[in-house]
């Protein structure tokens, strides 16, 4: 399937590009000087147009567009001088990797038609958040010759989902809990309410979890395109290393550095899932892979294993992952093009997975080091 599905993206992106690219509008306002900012954001159950307003607000842009419709056509979308701030709104309940008109890959190129074409003497930069950043991996991994088209200066990616999300893989294993009414077992009740999951709404909890979106972000799913592809571009990743939740369910899911959704193997963009302590080069104490990741989502539980799942009692070995006996060390590095942000932390952010995105009004300037 997935042989298929990389020899059809082949095929059929050079078909999109081209059609979008004769079609999109010449930005007389841009003068060569400019440098457009595109963001494109993460995850949310909120319709994307309040995704866009939440973050028009935090980027403090007066103006996003005239009528809060999330689908309003590039050129109404409001910008700075000398540095235009462009929010790619799309809807995040739906895979992104798929072309249609709402979906996280046709805004994203459809923005770079807009503003960062080198036949036009253009240049952008692009800022990505969680499922943003599983959006920007997999366009550009997916275009052919990049650079000989767009004028893409570097990408920054916080807490990006380019590996996936080891929650994302638990969600068919909830939607499961709740079909059995296993969500009414008190030690499942208590291990979830770190999430802040009303239980009274299963329908909507299991809508939710169901989504295409949900589904793009297993950690199989999001591995399936080459992350070594990168054109030539640099990715700056920032990761967070402080869980908006630090225990029960989402504990013993992850490896002891996460940010709550995100593990450092995912947004620093390694070839592997593991236990990592940067996002660059270094030595590691890694453990079995298959002892760092929760079931397959294919994976049939039975109600027994399913509250040992929830309640965390099936991850029996330290909060490691492993004994140490079972660990080796070894030295890893992240895929091609792949680097620590020089303005943060390579030991990743005391931040959670929504608090980094303090870090957005940085990332509108210049990049230091």
């Amino acid at each position: 399937m997935t042989c298929l599905k990389n020899f059809f993206l082949l095929r059929i992106f050079p078909l999109i590009i081209c059609v979008l690219w004769v079609s999109s509008p010449i930005d007389a306002g841009q003068n060569p000087d400019e440098v457009t900012v595109l963001y494109l954001h993460g995850l949310n159950v909120l319709k994307s147009e309040k995704r866009l307003i939440m973050d028009c607000h935090l980027w403090t842009v007066e103006r996003c567009n005239g009528n809060n419709d999330s689908w309003q056509p590039l050129s109404s979308l409001g910008a700075e001088p000398n540095r235009r701030r462009i929010i790619l709104a799309y809807d995040s309940t739906l895979d992104p990797r798929e072309f249609e008109t709402t979906r996280g890959v046709t805004r994203l190129l459809e923005g770079l038609n807009m503003y960062c074409r080198r036949d036009r003497e253009q240049k952008c930069r692009i800022v990505a958040h969680s499922m943003g950043g599983l959006t920007v991996g997999f366009t550009i991994a997916n275009l052919p010759n990049a650079l000989d088209f767009y004028n893409i200066e570097y990408i920054q990616v916080l807490a990006g989902a380019q590996g996936g999300s080891e929650a994302a893989d638990a969600a068919p294993h909830l939607i499961n809990a709740a079909d059995k009414t296993i969500l009414e077992n008190p030690l499942v009740k208590s291990a979830l309410s770190v999430l802040g999951i009303e239980l009274s709404l299963t329908e909507k909890l299991r809508d939710f979890l169901s989504t295409d979106a949900i589904h793009a972000l297993e950690l199989d799913e999001a591995r399936e395109y080459d992350h070594g592809n990168n054109q030539g571009i640099i990715f700056y990743n920032v990761f967070a290393i402080k869980p908006d939740v630090d225990k029960g369910f989402l504990k013993g899911l992850f490896p002891p550095k996460y940010d709550g959704i995100i593990a450092p193997h995912s947004a620093c963009n390694f070839p592997s899932i593991g236990i990592f302590m940067e996002c660059g080069r270094h030595e590691v104490q890694q453990c079995p892979e298959e002892t760092l990741r929760p079931p397959h989502p294919t994976t049939t539980l039975s109600r027994e294993e399913l509250i040992n799942f929830i309640t965390g009692v099936f991850r029996s070995q330290s909060s490691t992952g492993c004994n140490d006996d079972e660990k080796t060390t070894e030295t890893v590095e992240p895929n091609e093009g792949q680097r620590n942000h020089p303005s943060f932390d390579k030991m990743g952010e005391n931040v959670g997975h929504v608090e980094i995105k303090g870090y957005l009004r940085y990332l509108l300037g210049e990049l230091t080091n």
